[in-house]
């Protein structure tokens, strides 16, 4: 792809928390992924549909690459049906991978399958971790048949994705972390408390408290983080034990306020305790979901079935994610 050949914007709507910049050539749409899934991919096809007439990233999905040139079939016919059922019209694909053999293969049966669908690849990448490689582009003016080099610390598109509140880890064991139990002396505070609100009158916990009363202290912990305690932590997690109370809870998270969400509830799930986590995971996975960052959901919705494998709240997510469902769906839902 020719330098500034094509300019895209990585979007940001008051869905969206990313930023808003342009990627003026293949290095940066490069290095702009790992920021966007939130870990630095290996051994995978990255695809970015492109939006509207100034191309703007819209979703952004991964698969693992196969092991072998000869399963490249197998692999695009899964993701072509994929981009087919979203009526992907353009995009972009990138092979984070260190065999150019498979890539290749993969690539070229990608190229011809989206062709075939009427579907646009307006650029396909390889990427092995410090140089790229352009498979619709042979001038070597600016796609370097050697390789060019990338850097996804030190680029511009990569200090203006943390400089917006993006972040990234090293691999996607790190990612699932994230939302792995804490060991602090909040998730210890958190505990007894939950214990002792078990504890009042069944008309006094937290369960019982009313939609009002749970919106306000919602709306407080979202708006105002750094005055969250942990005992304001524990009365929001015994509060959502109660299934209506939990979808007073879910109501409350659209696609405008799902990150600030998402971050309340992440809290909340570290601190829980195992057998009252459930609800606070399908809470974050869910905003998780709804801000478009699938991999963060999915994390959260495994973990929530490793406590509580039939919560249905948490079946629900899994079946979301299994769906390849947009999050721009949720609107036609949560409008009825």
């Amino acid at each position: 792809m020719a330098k500034n050949r094509t300019v895209k914007k990585v979007r940001q709507a008051a869905t969206d928390v990313r930023p808003v910049t342009k990627l003026r050539d293949p290095g940066d749409i490069v290095a702009m992924i790992p920021y966007l899934l939130g870990f630095t991919p290996v051994d995978s096809i990255v695809v970015i549909a492109l939006e509207g007439p100034r191309r703007r990233f819209g979703p952004c999905l991964r698969l693992d690459l196969v092991d072998e040139v000869s399963d490249a079939v197998v692999l695009v016919n899964h993701l072509s049906a994929i981009i087919e059922h979203h009526c992907f019209g353009r995009v972009v694909a990138v092979c984070f991978s260190t065999r150019p053999d498979v890539a290749g293969a993969v690539m070229t049966t990608l190229h011809q399958k989206l062709e075939s669908q009427g579907v646009t690849l307006t650029e396909s990448l390889r990427a092995d971790g410090e140089r790229w490689w352009s498979y619709q582009c042979d001038d070597e003016s600016c796609c370097d048949p050697r390789g060019a080099p990338y850097d996804v610390e030190t680029a511009r598109v990569a200090a203006e994705a943390v400089l917006a509140g993006m972040s990234r880890v090293e691999s996607r064991d790190a990612l699932r972390r994230q939302f792995e139990p804490a060991a602090t002396q909040a998730s210890l505070t958190v505990a007894a408390t939950c214990r002792a609100l078990a504890c009042l009158p069944v008309s006094e916990q937290p369960s019982r408290w009313s939609p009002e009363r749970l919106r306000k202290a919602l709306t407080r912990a979202v708006q105002q983080p750094q005055a969250v305690s942990a005992d304001d932590l524990a009365g929001l997690l015994m509060a959502v034990q109660e299934v209506s109370r939990r979808d007073v809870a879910w109501t409350m998270i659209d696609r405008e306020n799902a990150n600030d969400h998402f971050v309340l509830w992440r809290e909340v799930m570290t601190v829980a305790p195992d057998e009252l986590m459930a609800p606070a995971g399908s809470l974050t996975g869910f905003a998780a979901w709804l801000t478009g960052r699938g991999v963060l959901a999915a994390h959260a919705a495994d973990r929530v079935t490793q406590v509580a494998p039939a919560y249905s709240m948490g079946v629900l997510l899994h079946q979301l994610l299994e769906a390849t469902l947009s999050p721009a769906s949720w609107d036609d839902v949560s409008a009825r």
